[in-house]
C-alpha cells in the first residue's frame, strides 16, 4: 500500500510540474513588458518627486 501511495504522489507531482511549469513565450514577453513599463513609471515618479522637493 505504501509503495503505491508513494508512486502516486510522485506521478502526481511530475504531472503537476509539467502542466503548470510550461508557459508560452508570449506570457513571458507580456511580463517583461509590464516590468519595463513599471520601471519607467517609477523613474518618472522619482524625477517628479525630486523636482518638487529640491531645495
Amino acid at each position: 500500500m505504501k509503495k503505491n501511495f508513494g508512486k502516486t504522489v510522485v506521478v502526481f507531482a511530475v504531472i503537476a510540474t509539467l502542466t503548470t511549469g510550461c508557459r508560452s513565450t508570449d506570457e513571458y514577453k507580456k511580463f517583461a513588458k509590464a516590468g519595463n513599463e513599471y520601471a519607467n513609471a517609477v523613474d518618472k515618479l522619482l524625477d517628479a518627486a525630486s523636482e518638487r522637493y529640491r531645495v
